[in-house]
């Protein structure tokens, strides 16, 4: 179930929130904030977990649950500032997703322009999700059940900490991004890094779609968190993943 939508100026917001302490906010015409969310809880019954049954409640069964804020400031000349908060939630018990962290799906802040493109940091997204989320079984289906178990390729959710992400206009049907996370470890500048770099072409009714994506001492993400259907899951740190993919999307009718 698909909570809400809405779309508010974020100086109105701020400006309700900082009434008492009477600061003056202008508010702009192109200046907009979109308040969003899902809520998806699920009935599963199971015929045969260690030899008995057993029925559970399960959340996100067609998506992930998830209160999400993003908007714009428009800076003129083409140009705006932009910003993404995205928290994921388990609506069984309310607990936070993601490992307990407060904005744990997304937390950017960036600036993009007609012409130059978009550069963002933050916990976002690498290309190979970008690049591929919309071509994986998962997603076209709208089902949790056709995901495979793990996600050692990256396309379910794989975010990355303490990104700069740059993505480029469209020139020709093409576009290109590139990012870098930092791992932030003394001593080392490669340890718990990433990077990743994304290629799209996109023609009448066709799309093609490349990424390669290097994450260093990391876990795969479970997309649908670290258990399956209420049973544990091990999970073993890697000193290095690549993944390399290519992927064609095709309209037909």
């Amino acid at each position: 179930m698909k909570l809400f939508k809405q779309t508010v100026s974020p100086w109105k917001l701020i400006a309700g929130i900082s009434g008492l302490l009477t600061v003056p906010v202008c508010a702009h015409a192109d200046d907009s904030m979109t308040i969003y969310g899902i809520i998806n809880p699920g009935i599963s019954i199971f015929n045969n977990i260690s030899g008995g049954r057993t029925t559970i409640m399960s959340d996100g069964v067609i998506q992930a649950s998830r209160i999400g804020f993003k908007g714009s400031e428009d800076l003129g000349g083409g140009n705006a500032a932009i910003f993404q908060l995205e928290t994921g939630f388990n609506s069984k018990n309310g607990a936070l997703g993601q490992g307990g962290l407060l904005f744990g799906r997304q937390a950017l802040v960036g600036i993009t322009g007609k012409d130059w493109g978009s550069l963002t940091v933050g916990r976002q997204y690498s290309f190979t999700y970008d690049n591929f989320v919309t071509l994986i079984n998962g997603v076209t289906t709208y089902n949790l059940y056709a995901f495979k178990m793990g996600d050692a390729d990256g396309t379910a959710a794989q975010r990355l900490n303490n990104a700069v992400k740059y993505v480029s206009p469209k020139l020709n049907g093409f576009q290109l991004g590139t990012m870098h996370s930092f791992g932030e470890q003394a001593g080392s500048l490669s340890t718990q890094s990433s990077d990743s770099l994304g290629l799209t072409y996109g023609g009448e009714g066709f799309k093609l779609v490349s990424a390669y994506t290097v994450a260093r001492d990391t876990r795969p993400a479970m997309s649908i968190g670290t258990t399956v259907f209420g049973q544990s899951v091990t999970q073993t740190t890697f000193d290095r993943i690549d993944t390399a993919a290519l992927g064609a999307q095709v309209q037909a009718g």
